[in-house]
């Protein structure tokens, strides 16, 4: 991890460095330097669609919602035959509309 790090600083165009950072630290909780990670590396590849479902995975594994929402239907709007992606997004509306209705 401190060898994916120092990489990342030191040549931050890196994106395959960020990107398995990124992945490799999404087992931790929540924290803001991970999303960044997550955030840059989609900047120079939006259409990665595993990347996205891993930073939704993360934003719900983090009780981000709304986040994990987001980026869920885009992980489905660029792959509309992503099944864990529907699967995700399904569980999570289902648990939406579970606490709107108590």
């Amino acid at each position: 991890m401190e060898l994916l790090r120092k990489l990342v600083e030191r040549f931050p165009e890196a994106q395959g460095s960020r990107r398995l950072l990124a992945m490799t630290e999404s087992q931790s909780d929540f924290r803001k330097e991970v999303e960044q990670h997550f955030l840059k590396a989609l900047e120079t590849d939006p259409d990665d669609v595993e990347l996205r479902h891993r930073l939704a995975t993360y934003y719900r594994r983090s009780r981000m919602t709304g986040r994990a929402m987001t980026q869920l239907r885009l992980v489905l709007s660029t792959d509309p035959g992503h099944a864990g992606a529907w699967r995700d997004l399904g569980e999570l509306e289902a648990g939406e509309g579970r606490r709107r209705g108590r």
